[in-house]
């Protein structure tokens, strides 16, 4: 699917919208308006730190390297 599922929540930290929908991305944007910016930012930094941090990627990349390949 297209888009940043990996990185938004819909309603935590944003709005996901249907692919080619009007109606879905002007609902969003509608919705969007109610959210606190600044909680927005705050849910967007917490899940940027869980995921995507150099550390947790590299620990995910040196679990996979651990495991033996399959042939």
């Amino acid at each position: 699917e297209p888009g940043c599922r990996e990185t938004v929540i819909d309603g935590w930290n944003g709005r996901v919208v249907q692919a080619r929908s009007a109606q879905s991305l002007l609902a969003a944007m509608v919705a969007t308006q109610a959210m606190n910016p600044s909680e927005v930012a705050r849910n967007s930094r917490r899940l940027f730190d869980a995921k995507f941090r150099v550390d947790r990627v590299t620990a995910v990349y040196l679990e996979q390297y651990a495991r033996p390949v399959e042939q």
